[in-house]
């Protein structure tokens, strides 16, 4: 199941089973459950794929995959 994000983000998608800090920005992201997102983020183009992303991270047009020590930042080509 889909949600549209709160407010606070514009054109993001959220699955079920995902958590979005109050104040995280998103624009035209896609976020798939498990995925934890802290209120200062920024994220645009991205997809986060069951990550948690790191605090302060800044990323666009990437996709956010797990990794051993937290999360891992792919551009996309």
């Amino acid at each position: 199941t889909l949600a549209v994000a709160r407010s606070a983000t514009s054109g993001a998608v959220v699955e079920r089973g995902a958590v979005v800090a109050d104040g995280a920005k998103l624009d035209r992201v896609i976020v798939w459950a498990g995925s934890t997102i802290p209120a200062d983020a920024r994220l645009t183009n991205c997809i986060v794929a069951g990550a948690a992303v790191a605090p302060g991270t800044i990323a666009e047009s990437s996709c956010v995959i797990p990794a051993e020590s937290g999360s891992t930042i792919v551009a996309f080509p």
